[in-house]
């Protein structure tokens, strides 16, 4: 399932450009979401649906961001697009596997936080890896973008 949010114009765009069967929109009620910059387009991938770019940039910038969360952004857009292990963000960011725990957590309430955040959507994207037994993390795109034009990495 794709979720889109943007004007109809945007959306009928992004619909033209799938290569899919029939494709069903449904209307859905405007809310304080609708002031939002027609650029705050989601596009879900399998079962996760990321931040658009304007709402990671107001994640970075509401409060400074620590030492720590800078290298681990730094660390994942260097990588972009490939997967980083769990431990290669510990070894970057001198922190312990639950240090690290609590600094994702950190992202995580600074993200809830945000004006923009719609509930269920996610900043970073991760796997967990049998072959690595840890979990795998990567900057969706429109993160990654964020990333840039916030001059972080």
């Amino acid at each position: 399932m794709y979720v889109f949010e943007g004007t109809p114009d945007e959306i009928s765009q992004v619909v033209n450009k799938m290569e899919t069967g029939p494709v069903a929109i449904q209307a859905v009620e405007q809310t304080a979401f609708s002031a939002l910059p027609a650029t705050e387009v989601r596009v879900s991938e399998g079962d996760k649906v990321y931040v658009g770019t304007d709402v990671a940039r107001r994640v970075f910038r509401r409060r400074p961001l620590s030492q720590q969360q800078r290298q681990t952004l730094e660390h994942l857009a260097n990588a972009h697009p490939d997967w980083v292990t769990a431990q290669t963000l510990q070894k970057a960011t001198g922190y312990s596997p639950a240090q690290f725990a609590g600094l994702m957590g950190a992202f995580g309430r600074r993200l809830t936080h945000t004006d923009g955040y719609v509930e269920g959507s996610w900043l970073f994207d991760c796997k967990w890896s049998d072959e690595t037994r840890g979990w795998l993390y990567k900057l969706p795109e429109t993160v990654f973008d964020a990333v840039k034009a916030e001059k972080i990495a």
